[in-house]
């Protein structure tokens, strides 16, 4: 019972050690782990922007080797949006 009590104490110590040493930390502990929020919309935009057109690119190179035509970002909204209402309809 002693060591149960023991566990307890140490337990409930360590827990209000460390949230005390978090109060006391500046910032909100996010440039600890260099953790970006997406607060800053336009470079996310522009990232995934990026994102979406390598992708494109990578899907293209590969219909290419296979010897088909390439595919416009909106030709895969029109596979997306047909493929999207296909499940609506048969759920």
């Amino acid at each position: 019972m002693d060591l149960l009590l023991l566990l307890a104490i140490a337990g409930t110590g360590a827990v209000v050690a460390l949230v005390g040493a978090a109060r006391l930390h500046p910032g909100s502990g996010a440039d600890l782990l260099d953790w970006d929020s997406g607060r800053d919309v336009g470079r996310r935009l522009g990232a995934d922007a990026d994102d979406l057109a390598d992708m494109l690119a990578a899907h293209n190179a590969r219909r290419r080797e296979q010897g088909l035509g390439p595919r416009t970002e909106e030709d895969l909204r029109v596979l997306l949006d047909a493929e999207r209402h296909e499940r609506r309809s048969s759920s």
